[in-house]
């Protein structure tokens, strides 16, 4: 039975303590060929893990386009400065941040990463109404909250790719599933009627039109390649709208995309204000 070391980063700060409870409970439930190193996703402990060799990075954070972050946003990989862009050669990097599969995911396999995965837009984790406490960390859905329900769908990559050894691809499918799973819950099913429910169909959806893969996705968490199985081809009108819009739009400066979504999300607060949103 092949062998391979995952490193879990677990941040405490700046809400990040909802997507390390994830990580933390995944940890436990590993299967004995993989080995799991967890750190408190500071610069100093990533640094000493890696001496570990881990085939599989894993981490919340914070990031944009070009940069991921640690620590509430101190650098940790970049692209602009190329700073660890040279560490990942042949590990699988599986980032739970903001924007990073735009620039930084397809930057780290040019630079020699096995595979990427991450989102190309902001992740929204968190959909409270203002005039209640925060939920503790890993609370599960109620009324007026949820913060469960967008993490659970990416820690199910995990799940699958290192618990039950899917490929990656594989791992990915079936994290979408979950996405589409909350998203009935959500618009026709048993939370329809809940304080949060139409906000979370329109971030689940966000969230799931924007995770992205790079790299080779067909490779399980121990190095071996799943043959690739003929598909019948899927198409998804939404994602194509988005696309086609990208495609045909002036280039537009990062500086300009963070503001119209800190606008989006400026004005969802202004129209509801008993809602709070994390991402």
């Amino acid at each position: 039975m092949m062998e391979a070391t995952a490193l879990f980063g677990e941040p405490q700060e700046h809400g990040l303590v909802y997507c390390s409870v994830f990580l933390q409970e995944l940890a436990k439930q590993m299967p004995g060929n993989i080995a799991v190193v967890q750190t408190d996703g500071t610069v100093a402990e990533n640094d000493s893990a890696m001496a570990a060799i881990p085939k599989i990075f894993y981490h919340a954070g914070h990031g944009n386009y070009n940069r991921f972050t640690v620590e509430c946003r101190t650098n940790y990989i970049d692209v602009e400065t190329g700073e660890r862009l040279d560490d990942f050669k042949d590990k699988i990097v599986h980032l739970l941040s903001c924007e990073t599969g735009m620039s930084l995911g397809p930057s780290l396999v040019k630079h020699g990463a096995t595979a990427f995965l991450g989102y190309d837009e902001v992740f929204y984790y968190g959909v409270i109404e203002e005039t209640k406490p925060d939920p503790e960390p890993y609370t599960t859905p109620t009324n007026y909250c949820d913060y469960y329900s967008f993490i659970d769908c990416d820690v199910e990559v995990e799940r699958q790719f290192l618990i039950k050894g899917k490929s990656l691809k594989q791992a990915v499918a079936v994290s979408q599933k979950k996405f589409d799973e909350y998203i009935t819950k959500y618009s026709t099913g048993i939370w329809k009627d809940t304080y949060v429910a139409p906000y979370m169909v329109r971030f689940l959806r966000h969230d799931k039109i924007n995770q992205v893969t790079y790299g080779n996705i067909n490779v399980t968490a121990t190095g071996e390649e799943v043959p690739v199985e003929e598909e019948e081809e899927y198409w998804d009108p939404l994602r194509w709208i988005i696309t086609t819009f990208e495609g045909k739009r002036p280039p537009i400066p990062v500086a300009v995309l963070e503001n119209l979504v800190s606008d989006t999300a400026s004005n969802i607060i202004k129209y509801a204000p008993e809602l709070k949103l994390r991402r």
